[in-house]
């Protein structure tokens, strides 16, 4: 777990300064972590689901597992989109005011690809955590060995190629894109055919009502100030995903935790 974590991070950056330049892989760094900004809910989810999960899975219920499985996909789902939404409309903003901003604007689309990358991880929930207190742990092994050989194979290919959009440092972001894609698929065939479930349920199509909502009412802000469009986009994201948990109920803890800070606010 530890070496998925940073191994995409390291091969990277390794790899620009080899090919590109120590420049750019200056920028490709302030980019990456501006895209994995997007996966700190995660590691709090993952801390609370953990232990149950963990007793479901000893107990072989399977049931319990796939509850678990669903619940999570849908919670990563919602708090990703939100996070990546806020990073991306805001990003042009955000340079804006980051010091000598105008040097890292072309790390732009690598906070694209790299904040896919972890929302399309962050969406098939607990996967990898499944594998990893199940008896087919070593799979977990496996998955990071594979990583590291997409991440190298793909920049490979992706680095040399003459393109705005999938060429360069770029290029490399793509490749980590699609490297996380796959080996998630991975993950997610090992946990459906060892353990029989899939995290996927109807309440994730209602995720995507806030996501288009929210994504076209940021682009009729246009604010000169920085500083002032993140905060009224900001303001925007948090009525339009909290008005939409809540009215269509997309997920049960979520709507528990604005019951929570209603109450707390009344009292």
């Amino acid at each position: 777990g530890t070496l998925t974590g940073v191994v995409i991070s390291a091969i990277d950056v390794n790899m620009i300064s080899g090919k590109l330049g120590t420049s750019l892989a200056g920028v490709y760094t302030i980019a990456f972590f501006m895209g994995t900004v997007i996966e700190i809910p995660q590691r709090s989810l993952t801390k609370i689901i953990y232990p149950i999960l963990n007793k479901a899975i000893l107990n072989n219920d399977v049931v319990e597992v796939e509850r678990l499985y669903k619940k999570s996909s849908v919670n990563q789902f919602l708090v990703g989109a939100f996070m990546f939404l806020v990073v991306w409309v805001n990003i042009d903003s955000i340079f804006a005011i980051i010091p000598n901003g105008e040097s890292f604007l072309a790390g732009k689309l690598i906070v694209l690809y790299i904040g896919l990358g972890k929302l399309f991880d962050m969406t098939l929930g607990v996967n990898r955590q499944i594998i990893e207190l199940s008896k087919y742990y070593k799979f977990n092994l496996l998955i990071s060995v594979i990583l590291s050989i997409l991440v190298i194979a793909l920049n490979l290919i992706f680095i040399p190629l003459n393109s705005t959009w999938l060429g360069g440092i770029n290029g490399v972001a793509f490749a980590s894109l699609l490297a996380v894609v796959i080996t998630n698929i991975f993950s997610l065939a090992v946990v459906w055919f060892k353990e029989g479930v899939l995290p996927f349920s109807s309440r994730m199509i209602l995720v995507l009502i806030p996501i288009f909502v929210f994504y076209g009412l940021s682009t009729l802000v246009t604010i000169s100030n920085p500083i002032l469009s993140i905060a009224v986009k900001g303001v925007i994201a948090v009525l339009v995903f909290t008005g939409s948990g809540y009215y269509f109920r997309i997920s049960e803890d979520f709507i528990l935790i604005l019951q929570g800070v209603v109450k707390r606010f009344r009292a």
